[in-house]
């Protein structure tokens, strides 16, 4: 989908799925993510093999949001415990389509865990730096819920889990309020979601408006947020700096 994409509400071309119909193994995320593309991995499952990273993920060990209607957060890449077991799928999956390279894939996992380990304690450590009254997250839609278990951060999306549908007025009111009365130093836009509703709460409530965060999208392929533990390292130094002040 590329950098700064929404896979919310991402139509496949005709090009994505010729690609897919051609290939042995088809991965995505799952959880309702990828909305606009159910059907297609639904329909290729018939014929070859669709996998979900999330498939092997214990149900008890997701999120559930309160506008979801039951429905599980898909942003499981800031768990860096869940997106673990998701990379450990994607080797499962490869290991045995490919079963000559199996050593290969297992060796080059062992190193990807290892660097998704080492960002998580990056982060934790960065964030200790941080006061707790401080650690207030509000961003353009729901999807920091696992970071902000996983870093000790509260919460709060001005859209939903998917950002179909927009935030309305009292959501946005509820949100300067909240900014007012937490005195929240900076609210954060996101690369892949609409700018406006979350400047209109900066502008209505006072607050900063932070750098864009990384949430459905990873930055270019060589920037630091190209990859899930430099997205995570870039996420939290950038909110980390806004919330204490340490940002010009």
């Amino acid at each position: 989908m590329g950098p700064g994409v929404d896979p919310h509400l991402y139509q496949p071309t005709l090009g994505d799925q010729r690609r897919l119909r051609e290939a042995d193994l088809v991965l995505y995320n799952g959880l309702h993510l990828e909305g606009k593309m159910t059907e297609i991995f639904e329909s290729l499952a018939q014929s070859k093999r669709v996998v979900a990273l999330s498939s092997e993920i214990p149900p008890e060990q997701l999120l559930q949001s309160d506008d979801s209607a039951g429905q599980p957060d898909p942003h499981i890449w800031f768990d860096i415990a869940l997106w673990k077991l998701a990379a450990q799928t994607v080797v499962a999956q490869l290991c045995e389509l490919d079963p000559a390279n199996s050593p290969g894939y297992r060796e080059r996992s062992a190193t990807y865990l290892m660097d998704l380990e080492r960002a998580h304690q990056e982060c934790l450590q960065r964030v200790e730096q941080l006061p707790p009254a401080r650690r207030v997250l509000l961003t353009s839609h729901d999807a920091f819920a696992y970071l902000g278990r996983a870093y000790g951060f509260e919460v709060v999306g001005l859209q939903g889990l998917s950002t179909e549908s927009e935030a309305g007025l009292r959501r946005l009111t509820e949100c300067v309020d909240l900014v007012k009365s937490r005195q929240v130093r900076a609210i954060f836009p996101e690369t892949s979601v609409s700018r406006s509703a979350i400047e209109r709460v900066a502008t209505d409530s006072g607050a900063r408006l932070g750098p864009e965060l990384f949430s459905d999208a990873l930055g270019p392929a060589d920037g630091p947020a190209g990859t899930v533990a430099g997205m995570l390292r870039t996420n939290i130094e950038l909110v980390v700096e806004a919330l204490s002040g340490e940002a010009k």
